[in-house]
């Protein structure tokens, strides 16, 4: 008689259990996902936040060209300076000029500025660095030319100027009516990563 009453109430009881302990899975699997998602979004956030303020500085940058105030070419590098010493995670800033509107035009222009071990360094990325006004690879110049509004690049190893893995926003400007080139700032993706990783 112990077994017909004590067999089903164990049977019961496991099953109870089991059922109990299968919710508990699927309400911890959820409260996991849940974590993980703001997790995600606060990620997502930041990095967005950094990558609209390098933005935002390139775009400054190239509407203090389009006024059509004429910068002594010390002042353009000045210019590039400040948008590199403005945040940690710019790593280098140009100014690449259309060829023929402030140098000949067999003459390539683009004051670049980007730091070198805790110094912020001044160059020009001329034919002799690479030739980024023909050679198709470099679309930080040809795409925001053609589309005619600010772009990010896909991720490339600068070799030449930077010589890191970066990504490139790039602000087109005109000069009177005509396209005057563009200005970009550069993103140190390693540090990028490890600062984001670090918060």
């Amino acid at each position: 008689m112990m077994l017909w009453i004590a067999g089903p109430a164990l049977l019961i009881y496991v099953l109870i259990l089991g059922a109990a302990a299968i919710g508990q899975y699927r309400q911890s699997k959820l409260e996991v996902e849940r974590a993980m998602t703001r997790l995600a979004a606060s990620y997502s956030e930041r990095l967005d936040g950094y990558l609209r303020e390098a933005s935002r500085i390139a775009e400054t940058a190239a509407r203090v060209m389009a006024t059509g105030v004429a910068l002594s070419d010390d002042a353009v590098y000045a210019l590039l300076e400040e948008n590199v010493l403005q945040t940690p995670m710019i790593y280098g800033s140009c100014m690449a000029f259309e060829p023929g509107t402030r140098r000949p035009a067999e003459e390539l222009f683009a004051p670049y500025v980007y730091r070198r071990n805790g110094d912020v360094v001044r160059m020009n990325i001329d034919q002799s660095v690479y030739d980024w006004y023909r050679d198709r690879r470099f679309t930080w110049y040809r795409r925001p030319k053609q589309l005619g509004k600010g772009v990010w690049s896909a991720p490339y190893f600068d070799e030449g100027a930077g010589n890191i893995l970066m990504s490139t926003y790039s602000a087109p400007f005109k000069i009177g009516d005509e396209f005057g080139g563009v200005c970009t700032v550069d993103i140190d993706l390693p540090r990028l990563r490890e600062t984001v990783g670090r918060e």
